[in-house]
């Protein structure tokens, strides 16, 4: 059965990827911010939002899913692994060193590639695309379990892009709630 959207931004906050709060994210405010998933707490959790997103990654009929590396690893690999999985498709793995993007096995030409983890940040969209166009393939979607509403055509499971308002206008300021600081590790700032 599909999960809906609240059910998805409850368990995205309890596996630590969403932080709500009322947070200052550059000249606007906020109140959700990127934290950090930890798929292993609990891998059926997970699993189901993989599943989700691997649904959605189905109708661009990837030949290959590609897992970027950010800063923290491990849950956009698990993530595109378990797309993968689901899809029946093999998973190149990119790292990011310093602007050069590494592979863990080599892109054809012709291969319609689809950038599969828990967020993406313009630089890790822009880096996978430039990859995939010197090895002559196409990065056809870009799926994620958050849109973090910079990064451009990322299809999310969530959005960020509504709950994002100028200081000037934001519904939280008026309501009188102080600024909350993201907690320790969270991925705010990752862009």
């Amino acid at each position: 059965m599909p999960m809906n959207q609240e059910t998805i931004w409850t368990t995205l906050e309890r596996l630590g990827a969403v932080q709500r709060g009322h947070f200052r994210d550059g000249d606007e405010h906020t109140d959700a911010e990127l934290g950090s998933l930890d798929p292993l707490s609990d891998p059926v959790a997970t699993e189901a939002l993989a599943h989700e997103l691997a649904e959605i990654a189905r109708a661009d009929t990837p030949d290959v899913i590609l897992a970027m590396h950010g800063w923290t690893p491990l849950p956009g690999i698990l993530v595109a692994f378990r797309v993968g999985v689901e899809l029946g498709k093999p998973i190149i793995s990119l790292s990011d060193e310093e602007g050069i993007v590494r592979a863990s096995r080599p892109l054809y030409r012709g291969t319609k590639a689809a950038l599969v983890g828990e967020a993406f940040s313009t630089r890790d969209v822009s880096l996978a695309r430039a990859h995939v166009g010197q090895a002559g393939a196409s990065l056809d979607g870009v799926f994620a379990l958050i849109d973090d509403g910079r990064a451009e055509r990322v299809q999310g499971l969530v959005s960020f892009a509504g709950h994002r308002h100028a200081s000037a206008t934001c519904p939280m300021c008026k309501e009188g709630h102080p600024l909350t600081e993201p907690a320790s590790g969270s991925g705010a700032g990752r862009n």
